[in-house]
């Protein structure tokens, strides 16, 4: 909103006030509009083949999931796209990104990388129902997935959208399962190395 012109003739930009985590970092919104936002990071495992060397089929399952199911939604009367009511009413966005060493990134860990995919729309076009219920969908799907081993894959959400604090997630609250497995061992990690900060302050001022 900030980077719009001024409209109705102001002398300068209209200052636009915003809660400071906002600013930091977009729950809710996209450059200059407002939007309906999850996402999630799911690990790019090993291939099957060579330890090595990545499994991309994952990345193009996890893509191809979430565009199935928008089809999905669509009416069945003829098959009219227009007729379509999927909650998803903008966009998706996929980015590849690098392992990570802090403490409590979901890309952590993740040694051939992070597949990150956001889904996006707009917040006046679907209810909050219609939305919760299709995120339900999209996180059941992409936590349905298993690496060459079969062993789950670790599938963290974005820490600062907004929304993933409502689902569920392996069976129990989402807030409850990052405490207990995807976040496990972290946790009481990223605890520990806030008291040796502490720690260390009382020291410095002593």
């Amino acid at each position: 909103m900030a980077s719009l012109p001024p409209t109705f003739s102001e002398d300068k930009e209209p200052e636009i006030k915003t809660y400071l985590p906002e600013t930091l970092h977009f729950h809710r919104g996209i450059q200059i509009m407002r939007v309906r936002d999850i996402e999630f990071q799911i690990p790019i495992p090993s291939s099957k083949n060579d330890p090595e060397k990545p499994d991309w089929s994952i990345v193009r399952r996890a893509w191809w999931d979430v565009i199935k199911l928008v089809y999905s939604y669509s009416s069945p009367e003829a098959g009219d796209p227009s007729k379509c009511e999927t909650a998803r009413r903008l966009t998706l966005e996929l980015r590849i990104m690098a392992d990570s060493d802090m403490i409590l990134a979901p890309q952590r860990a993740n040694k051939h990388g992070t597949a990150s995919i956001e889904v996006l729309s707009i917040p006046d076009s679907v209810t909050d129902g219609e939305w919760i219920d299709f995120i339900r969908r999209v996180t059941d799907l992409w936590m349905s997935y298993d690496d060459a081993d079969g062993k789950k894959l670790n599938v963290r959400p974005q820490w600062a959208k907004d929304g993933w604090t409502s689902h569920v997630m392996g069976g129990m609250p989402a807030k409850e399962y990052l405490k207990k497995v995807a976040y496990e061992e972290a946790i009481p990690e990223f605890t520990e190395m806030l008291k040796d900060i502490g720690r260390l302050y009382r020291k410095a001022r002593h």
